[in-house]
């Protein structure tokens, strides 16, 4: 899960406070890797009114920020997925023939200027953001939804006090609402705010060079995606795993059933809400008739706590056979790279924040001893990222086709918080790494991953790269208080000067501006 380059920041600095890097903090981009605003509902059923006639109108979107931070939100991105017939549709297997990084997409709506979400809760946009309630039981009132997809048409009744969300794109040159097909499909995907729609190409349905043209959207840019299939048609998908690896429908062929799709909730944790995110929409999602938004189910069952102790170096390596949730003072992380990126990412999450996959993780947090949780009740969550390889053995000598890999061990040091090169093989044997007691925890990287971020942090070469620093914000708690390890901080490279992206820069080439040396602050004019 990606870290954005303007959220990256060094967790523990010293001469920066705690309360500044938790300013820092305060407002965070959603993210292809990072998955805190999924899509919670979807009402496209529509129902029957009080004169048993088709009722369209009331159909909405829900947005969630799954997380405990406040979420900037301006400029993504909400699109509907083609729901063509089957004959005519982009499925899965037309899409990996033609199209295999792509998604297949007939409206893109953008969130404007200063959207944001805060902590555990939803962001509506409605077709129609008025009172439905007179026109039928339980009909919702949208009435205080954030947005509406204006009709312009003038055939769906439109709410001045209630903002505009932006029309980008759509197939249909008489429709500007959204076109939530009743009876499905309806698969809806959220977008990076960065996401250049202009630029990408357009197709008709395969085979055809006429009728509705779809947007062809890298996968890539997908923060989040639901599969909606049409009753007893789940043979037609239209999402590939990568997004949801399962799907999700209402009970009848037709709609008009009242009936909402609902992300699930995974726990509660301090009267917060934190909703499924496995990324399979028949494991996270359920149907019901309550119409109404920004409701959810009370706290999942099948939860069962096992304690941990986080030692004096303020880490732990863990490896847990169920997905799982920690507590809300714990930073829960794993490690992953790839050569086409420009920084080895720490895929972070706070402890309270989403249900993590099972596997192997990082607990950072103040030496005690905390419960997680443990999900008996829910699949395997898919992740999109690889995740480098870690072990928590005192000795390691990579050997065979292994052997061009280098070792880092993990620094928890207060001013020095990522991955460190071991002094003691500075000229040769980067594949050799001996520990002493509370210095285990170490990665092996690619020379490809290597060569991809040693520019980005400070180092003339992959060689040359020692120090690879911490990407993420850790608790406060640690921050303000700077957990030091077990290891000699002598032992680093006190030398070595830092710009507060936490990236190595060479004294002899510094602007103007300020930078961590010694682990003290300095500026340079």
């Amino acid at each position: 899960m990606r870290i954005s380059k303007t959220t990256k920041a060094l967790a523990i600095v010293a001469g920066l406070s705690a309360v500044a890097m938790t300013a820092q903090a305060k407002l965070v981009k959603p993210n292809t890797y990072t998955t805190n605003v999924v899509i919670g509902k979807v009402f496209y059923a529509g129902a029957k009114d009080n004169n048993g006639k088709n009722y369209l109108n009331s159909k909405y979107i829900e947005l969630y920020n799954n997380s405990a931070d406040t979420l900037d939100v301006a400029g993504m991105m909400v699109a509907l997925v083609e729901s063509e017939a089957k004959a005519n549709a982009w499925t899965t297997d037309k899409m990996a023939e033609a199209h295999k990084d792509s998604v297949a997409l007939k409206q893109i709506f953008r969130l404007p200027a200063g959207s944001t979400m805060n902590p555990f809760t939803s962001l509506v946009i409605a077709n129609s953001a008025i009172d439905h309630s007179s026109n039928g039981e339980g009909f919702p009132d949208l009435s205080q939804a954030d947005y509406e997809a204006k009709d312009t048409s003038g055939k769906t009744a439109n709410n001045e006090a209630v903002a505009a969300i932006e029309l980008v794109y759509s197939c249909y040159p008489t429709i500007s609402n959204m076109n939530l097909v009743q009876g499905g499909p309806c698969a809806v995907v959220l977008l990076t705010e960065d996401t250049k729609t202009d630029d990408m190409p357009q197709v008709f349905s395969p085979g055809k060079d006429k009728g509705n043209k779809f947007v062809l959207v890298p996968k890539s840019k997908v923060i989040d995606g639901v599969e909606i299939v049409k009753m007893s048609e789940e043979d037609i998908l239209r999402l590939d795993n990568s997004i949801d690896s399962g799907y999700v429908a209402i009970t009848s062929k037709t709609g008009y059933t009242g009936e909402v799709v609902y992300r699930k909730t995974a726990f509660v944790v301090g009267g917060q809400t934190v909703l499924f995110d496995t990324n399979n929409s028949s494991l996270d999602f359920g149907v019901s008739t309550d119409m109404r938004p920004r409701l959810y189910d009370a706290e999942a069952s099948g939860l069962t706590p096992m304690a941990i102790t986080i030692p004096e170096s303020g880490f732990l390596p863990i490896n847990i056979d169920q997905p799982f949730c920690g507590p809300r003072n714990m930073t829960l992380c794993y490690v992953s790279g790839s050569a086409k990126s420009s920084d080895l990412r720490y895929n972070e999450f706070r402890g309270d924040s989403t249900l993590l996959i099972k596997g192997d993780w990082i607990a950072v947090a103040m030496p005690g001893t905390y419960d997680l949780q443990l999900s008996s009740s829910q699949g395997v969550m898919k992740t999109r990222s690889t995740s480098q390889q870690w072990t928590d053995e005192s000795r390691r000598e990579l050997t065979g086709s292994q052997k061009t890999r280098r070792i880092y061990k993990f620094s928890n040091v207060k001013g020095h918080v990522g991955f460190q090169r071991d002094e003691n093989y500075a000229d040769v044997k980067w594949n050799t790494a001996d520990f002493a007691e509370d210095e285990h925890l170490y990665i092996t990287l690619t020379d490809a991953i290597g060569n991809a971020i040693f520019e980005a942090n400070g180092a003339a070469s992959y060689d040359e790269l020692s120090f690879i620093p911490w990407h993420g914000i850790m608790p406060e708690d640690v921050a303000a208080q700077g957990i030091s390890s077990m290891q000699d901080e002598k032992s680093l490279t006190s030398q070595a000067t830092f710009d507060l992206q936490g990236r190595r820069t060479a004294a002899t080439q510094l602007r103007p501006g300020l930078y961590i040396k010694n682990g003290k602050k300095i500026i340079v004019k």
